[in-house]
C-alpha cells in the first residue's frame, strides 16, 4: 500500500468514529492536511468529539497520559494540533548564564525591556524569582522570591504583563501583574487583577483582552477596565494542564492540554464545553497501574 492509500485510509479510519455532523463538518479535505508522528490527523475537526472526563476512571486515564501533550494553533484560521515535546528545552537565556553555579533555578519566562531583561524563574512547588538583568547579564537585581511564579510575559497596552500562580495540592492562586519602575528606575511589581486561580495558558487578544484558562475557570481580562467575565466555571481540566489557547473565527474556543482537547462554544447564553480526542480509543484507555 503506498503513501498515498495509506493517508486515506487512516482518514477513513478515522471518520468512521465520528459523529454525522462532525464527518460533515470535516469535508473537503484541506490541502495542508497532515498525519502527526503517532498517526493521528493534525486538523481538529476530523477528531471524536465527546463528553469531558469529569470524574472516574476516563479523568485519571487523562491524568496518565504523560505522552500526549496536545498544543493548539490556528493554521490558516482553522484549529490544529501538534503534540508538546515530552522534555522541552527551556528557552535560551540571552546571555550566558549558569543556573545551577548561580542558584537560581527554574523554567524561565523571558521578556525584553529597554534597560536589559526581565527573567522569572519557575521552579513549580519548589520556588521560583522574579529578576532584572542588564542586557550583558553582568547586573542583576532580584525584584522578588518565591511570591511570582510567572508562567508567561505578555505586551500590552497597559504595559508588560505577566501572568503569576501556582496550583499545588489543594491550593491554586492567580493574578495578572504589571512590571513598572519606582522613583529611582528599578523595576518592581504592580498587582493588577486577581484571577482565583492559578493560570495555565492565557491568550492576549485583537481587542486588547486577554483569554485565561486557569485550574479552576476559563475567563476573559478587560484589562484597562481590570474586569473579567466568566465563561465557564469548576473546569474539568485541573489535572490535564492546558498549555495553549486559541479562538476561531466563529469564536469558538480550544484549550489545549493533557490527552485532548477542549472545544468551549457559546450556546445560548452560556458557554459549554465538549472533548476532542484522536480517536475513540482515547476514551478507552485504562489507568496505569500505580497511578490513581
Amino acid at each position: 500500500m503506498g503513501k498515498l492509500e495509506m493517508m486515506s485510509l487512516l482518514i477513513v479510519l478515522t471518520l468512521a468514529r465520528q459523529a454525522p455532523e462532525a464527518r460533515k463538518a470535516a469535508t473537503p479535505m484541506p490541502d495542508d492536511f497532515k498525519i502527526l508522528a503517532d498517526g493521528f490527523p493534525n486538523d481538529l475537526s476530523y477528531w471524536f468529539e465527546c463528553e469531558p472526563p469529569t470524574s472516574g476512571t476516563r479523568e485519571i486515564a487523562a491524568n496518565n497520559d504523560l505522552e500526549h501533550e496536545w498544543v493548539v494553533s490556528l493554521l490558516k484560521d482553522r484549529p490544529e494540533v501538534r503534540l508538546a515535546s515530552r522534555w522541552p528545552n527551556p528557552p535560551p537565556m540571552p546571555f550566558a548564564f549558569d543556573q545551577a553555579k548561580e542558584a537560581v533555578y527554574g523554567h524561565p519566562s523571558i521578556a525584553k525591556v529597554d534597560d536589559g531583561w526581565i527573567i522569572g524563574f519557575n521552579q513549580g512547588e519548589f520556588g521560583a524569582s522574579l529578576w532584572w538583568f542588564s542586557p550583558d547579564g553582568k547586573e542583576r537585581r532580584r525584584i522578588s522570591k518565591n511570591v511570582h511564579w510567572v508562567n508567561q510575559f505578555f505586551r500590552t497596552d497597559v504595559g508588560l504583563l505577566a501572568t503569576v500562580g501556582l496550583a499545588h495540592g489543594t491550593t491554586s492562586e492567580g493574578r495578572i501583574i504589571r512590571m513598572a519602575r519606582d522613583a529611582d528606575g528599578r523595576w518592581r511589581v504592580e498587582h493588577l487583577v486577581n484571577l482565583g486561580a492559578a493560570p495555565y495558558a492565557a491568550l492576549l487578544e485583537a481587542d486588547g483582552s486577554m483569554l485565561v484558562a486557569t485550574s479552576k475557570s476559563l475567563l476573559r481580562v478587560n484589562l484597562a477596565e481590570k474586569k473579567i467575565k466568566i465563561f465557564l466555571d469548576h473546569v474539568f481540566w485541573g489535572i490535564l494542564y492546558p498549555n495553549s489557547l486559541i479562538v476561531d473565527a466563529s469564536g469558538t474556543i480550544f484549550v489545549g492540554m493533557r490527552h485532548g482537547v477542549a472545544k468551549v462554544k457559546k450556546v445560548g447564553m452560556t458557554y459549554k464545553a465538549r472533548w476532542l480526542v484522536p480517536d475513540i480509543s482515547f476514551e478507552r484507555a485504562p489507568v496505569r497501574p500505580g497511578f490513581h
